[in-house]
């Protein structure tokens, strides 16, 4: 092949085959460091925005007042309670029943569901299949008698109590000024989510719904819970007499 080469090129062929060889050589040597590192740019990119992201969330997080914090979280728990609790509603109805003299006064209960998942976020909406009860749901019976005025006074009251309840029912005449509440009562809880965000997703800001809802909280009135009568216990020394 060298021999039908033109002389006058052939002096330039041996170098010429030299420098190619050393061009792709380096060429397949650096082609592959050079996209190792451009990944490691584009990684180390990733990262500076993901630093950013997680400082700005760092700051605003130690900017939030803890105590406002809790102060609105207890606002909402003490009218959606967190947790499956009727003692917290049968309370609400034993302090209202007292507050407006109610005689003969009668609560039952009905709990729904026994337990559900911790921190599982229910929809009202859905059924439980044995009792027809919404999952975050409770349901009372609730019959007490007295004068009308504090029978019309409770109604209105039931409707500005906390925890929040839902109330149906009649009322029934005894006499001219005395009357006889019948009413069906429903109260509800929301278990506290386990994961709010994820760690890299920014803080989502109070809404003015958000913001509303508190202040409609906030008119809720919490009763104080009634003493209850204290068991007998007996002598306390069995060998006195």
């Amino acid at each position: 092949m060298l021999n039908n080469l033109n002389p006058k090129y052939r002096q330039f062929f041996l170098p010429t085959t030299i420098f190619l060889f050393i061009i792709l050589s380096g060429s397949l040597f650096l082609f592959p460091k050079i996209a190792e590192i451009n990944s490691l740019r584009q990684s180390l990119d990733n990262d500076k925005a993901y630093l950013a992201q997680l400082t700005t969330k760092a700051a605003l997080l130690e900017s939030l007042d803890k105590s406002e914090i809790d102060s609105k979280l207890k606002l909402m728990t003490d009218v959606i309670p967190e947790q499956k609790n009727p003692l917290i509603a049968f309370s609400s109805l034993k302090s209202l029943s007292a507050q407006e003299q109610l005689t003969e006064v009668n609560i039952s209960v009905s709990p729904g569901l026994i337990s559900t998942d911790s921190g599982t976020v229910n929809d009202l909406s859905k059924k439980s299949s044995s009792n027809g009860l919404n999952e975050n749901e409770m349901q009372f019976k609730f019959q007490a008698s007295g004068n009308k005025n504090a029978i019309i006074e409770t109604l209105k009251k039931l409707e500005s109590v906390a925890p929040y309840m839902q109330s149906t029912g009649v009322i029934f005449d005894k006499s001219q000024e005395e009357a006889k509440l019948d009413l069906a009562i429903s109260s509800y809880f929301e278990p506290m989510p386990i994961e709010i965000s994820k760690i890299d997703t920014p803080i989502s800001t109070l809404t003015t719904q958000d913001e509303a809802a508190f202040s409609l909280a906030g008119k809720f009135q919490k009763l104080e819970i009634p003493l209850l009568a204290p068991l007998a216990t007996g002598k306390d020394n069995l060998f006195s007499f």
